[in-house]
């Protein structure tokens, strides 16, 4: 598994309103419909500095090793309330700065409406690649209709939308002065809700490495097999559905491999397949899950040689943990542990562990170098696969 560099959302600074939080919990759970955002808890120094944007609010920024991050800030005493978002890329740039008068101090749906679309586009937009965007918001205000809404025939237009086009739309501006930081402010535009996803994160990577095999079996009767590295292909996957909930699998087998026996060279196969399902207690910058599924492994010689080493085959289930984590903006570090208890097949259990760096090598486009190994014990043998692999992955 992977870490995810993700667009965070560190909540709205209530200066002593009790409104922040509901109002904080209200942006956060609308925009996750819409577009992935992961919340992130900030000490409140840390909070003032991004809300207000200080000297130090770039730097604090940069060190959070995200692709973006949104901070909210509520303004004012009394009847007047008024809601500012700051959203900041990952190099510590504001990206744009939005106020908005609250009415009746609280959000409402219209807002959180235009709130969320907006937000969502800056996300888009900040997850793939840092593309500039105007350093300024429009906020549509529409005037809800009092008339009941009726059903519309094939054949009848909208009064509604008719209503909404004609509603004029207010630009509101930093009430602060422009940072020599922020990025050029262009033209005021309503930013599109972008559709909808039905998963969060897909990744999908190629390559090729080395396999090798140690066999020391228990009876000295049974001939045992040691095999240098050969070279292996394999592919890998991942889905992310979820917002905790991340779904891989991965195949892997050697290419041409041959070992010697009795003066001949048999073809030999090493090869597995894995899939698991991993449950994210954290996510951000550091990435710890729980991880459960089955995989199998297995070793086999093309001949009927009696001679021979046995062919060994294991269906294992995997119990084990992975922690990512950011190193840098571009380079992640993946490390993995797991108990295997084999299910059938050969029996016996195995322990496997593992470290992959991934490289954000330009926009959706990564690379990955890591390597893993396998111990089975079975009946007093031992059986010891190690590899290791260099890949190029996608991730959309």
């Amino acid at each position: 598994m992977l870490v995810w560099l993700a667009v965070v959302f560190a909540g709205v600074l209530g200066n002593g309103n009790p409104e922040a939080p509901e109002i904080s919990r209200e942006i956060l759970s609308t925009v996750q419909t819409i577009a992935p955002l992961e919340e992130i808890t900030l000490p409140e120094a840390t909070m003032v500095a991004l809300a207000r944007h200080t000297a130090a609010s770039k730097q604090l920024v940069a060190k959070l090793g995200v692709d973006g991050i949104i901070v909210g800030e509520l303004v004012g005493k009394k009847r007047s309330l008024t809601l500012r978002l700051a959203v900041y890329s990952a190099t510590g740039v504001r990206r744009s700065f939005t106020e908005l008068p609250l009415r009746g101090r609280a959000l409402g749906a219209d807002q959180i409406l235009v709130i969320s679309e907006n937000l969502a586009e800056e996300i888009r937009l900040l997850a793939p690649a840092d593309v500039p965007k105007p350093a300024r918001k429009v906020v549509p205000v529409v005037e809800a209709s009092s008339a009941p809404m009726q059903p519309l025939g094939d054949d009848e237009e909208d009064p509604l939308a008719k209503k909404q086009a004609r509603a004029a739309t207010k630009t509101v501006a930093a009430a602060e002065p422009a940072s020599m930081d922020d990025e050029a402010a262009g033209p005021a535009v309503t930013a599109a809700a972008p559709q909808r996803r039905t998963w969060r994160v897909l990744r999908v990577a190629g390559g090729m490495g080395i396999v090798a095999r140690k066999f020391t079996p228990a009876d000295t009767t049974v001939r045992q097999y040691s095999a240098a590295p050969v070279a292996s292909i394999g592919l890998a996957g991942q889905l992310r559905p979820l917002r905790r909930v991340a779904v891989d699998g991965l195949w892997d087998r050697s290419l041409v491999m041959h070992s010697p026996l009795n003066m001949m060279s048999v073809g030999t196969t090493i090869s597995r397949w894995e899939v698991a399902a991993n449950v994210l207690a954290t996510t951000g910058r550091v990435v710890v899950a729980a991880r459960g599924g089955v995989g199998r492994r297995w070793f086999v010689m093309d001949t009927d040689n009696a001679t021979r080493s046995p062919d060994r085959d294991y269906l294992y289930a995997i119990v084990g943990a992975t922690v990512s984590a950011a190193l840098a903006r571009p380079v992640a570090l993946t490390i993995n542990t797991a108990f295997q208890p084999v299910i059938a097949g050969d029996g016996g259990w195995a322990l496997g562990a593992g470290a992959t760096f991934d490289i954000t090598v330009h926009g959706p486009v990564h690379a990955r170098i890591g390597g893993d190994v396998q111990r089975f014990t079975s009946a007093g043998a031992t059986d010891l696969f190690p590899s290791a692999m260099a890949s190029v992955a996608a991730v959309y």
